[in-house]
């Protein structure tokens, strides 16, 4: 699961952090810091496919702004 085409609607904690080639617990630290938003199904914890999308292009920008800072 590399590419935005193929992502599902929502994807579970696993399948974001595969996404975004981190951890489980990198994930569930930022979804209880409120950084990642997500939503309860049942017992599952799930992420909108807009939502990783938008942090992914958060991380982009704050390390593009970062870089170019002298």
């Amino acid at each position: 699961m590399t590419s935005t085409n193929v992502l599902p609607p929502t994807l579970s904690v696993l399948d974001a952090a595969a996404y975004l080639n981190v951890g489980k617990a990198t994930i569930d630290r930022r979804i209880s810091s409120g950084v990642l938003r997500s939503y309860k199904d049942g017992r599952l914890r799930r992420i909108r496919r807009e939502d990783i999308l938008e942090y992914q292009a958060r991380l982009l920008r704050e390390s593009e702004r970062r870089e170019g800072a002298p």
